[in-house]
């Protein structure tokens, strides 16, 4: 924040999805999401402090060949506009909504957490938590994956949304 204290940022953990995962994953990776116009800067930034485990928009054969076999590398990417988020500490940090939303869409960074595993998740995360259906559909619609994710929940999943 130092560094670039005009960004807008916002950063978690994957370790947040494991409490509602079956299959643990041995490792986790930081999501650091910021403005594109500065991100490659944050890239350059950060990895001078964390060689070889900062990825800047990385694919998923970057993922599968660096990432994964790591445990805590920095993936930066694009922060969009009107997320759900909160303050916790003083950093911003994504909402539940939020994570739903970009594990299922993401595939190329979120692979791990897709298949049956993201029925778990999905199912736990309601079922632990009041998850805001009004916030994560909202946010699907800026991610282009409203009514694919409205379909999952309804097909693959026992939630009884609110509002079919």
């Amino acid at each position: 924040k130092a560094a670039f204290p005009y960004a807008e940022t916002m950063i978690w953990e994957t370790r947040l999805v494991h409490e509602f995962m079956l299959q643990q994953p041995g490792q986790s990776q930081i999501i650091l999401e910021t403005d594109k116009e500065v991100a490659e800067s944050v890239f350059n930034f950060l990895n001078t402090r964390f060689v070889g485990r900062t990825f800047l928009w990385p694919s998923r054969v970057t993922f599968e060949r660096y990432i994964l076999p790591r445990s805590d590398s920095v993936i930066i990417t694009s922060l969009l506009t009107q997320t759900p988020h909160q303050k916790v500490e003083d950093i911003p940090t994504p909402k539940l909504e939020k994570i739903l939303v970009d594990i299922f869409s993401d595939e190329d960074i979120f692979y791990i957490f897709h298949g049956e595993e993201m029925i778990h998740i999905f199912e736990t995360a309601f079922e632990r938590y009041q998850v805001s259906q009004k916030s994560l559909f909202r946010y699907a619609e800026r991610r282009k994956v409203g009514s694919k994710i409205r379909s999952f929940i309804k097909q693959q999943t026992k939630i009884q949304l609110i509002r079919p």
